[in-house]
């Protein structure tokens, strides 16, 4: 199942650096969706700092633009919605902070080689093979144990998500007995 990794975008890991303690603030409350929606005006009035001093920060910091990095966290959050709720593609378009869906298919697109409505497909068909594949080892190597594969999480590529949106976080499989025990 480990070959289906690549369609889950990686954490982004926005506090793994040692920056200044308010930008290491800032993208904290980045990772609330109303704010990250909000874009570039919440993130000046928030940090308290001039447009050009961010700039001049994020690519310090981060190496890439403000802009880009809003761009990149709300298509990564996109992307969890995508796969964890039943969301119309221009209500999730919206709600990532895009006003217009040309503009959210276009950068969806460039960023994971695939369309919206692609990768959710595809994402729900390699979850299928991966259950697939993952209730055949669970019987190829212990006939008792079956796998709890309910949880996307589980299933595919066997990770959790790391979203900072709705995603499961720490989510493991659950070995449980054919009675529905929970085995430890």
């Amino acid at each position: 199942t480990c070959l289906w990794r690549w369609l889950i975008p990686a954490s982004t890991g926005s506090l793994a650096f040692s920056g200044p303690v308010w930008l290491q603030k800032l993208l904290l409350e980045l990772e609330n969706k109303e704010n990250l929606a909000a874009g570039l005006p919440f993130m000046l009035e928030y940090s308290g700092k001039s447009q050009e001093y961010l700039c001049r920060s994020f690519q310090k910091y981060l190496s890439e633009s403000p802009a880009g990095y809003l761009t990149r966290k709300r298509l990564d959050f996109a992307a969890n919605l995508l796969i964890h709720s039943d969301m119309s593609l221009l209500d999730i378009a919206f709600e990532t902070g895009y006003q217009n869906s040309s503009t959210f298919y276009h950068n969806f697109t460039k960023r994971f080689g695939l369309s919206p409505g692609k990768y959710r497909a595809l994402y729900k068909e390699k979850k299928k093979e991966a259950l697939s594949m993952d209730l055949q080892n669970c019987d190829k190597y212990d006939k008792k144990l079956w796998c709890k594969s309910q949880n996307l999480d589980t299933v595919v590529a066997g990770i959790p998500h790391s979203f900072g949106f709705g995603g499961l976080h720490g989510a493991t499989a659950t070995p449980i007995h054919k009675t529905g025990q929970i085995l430890h």
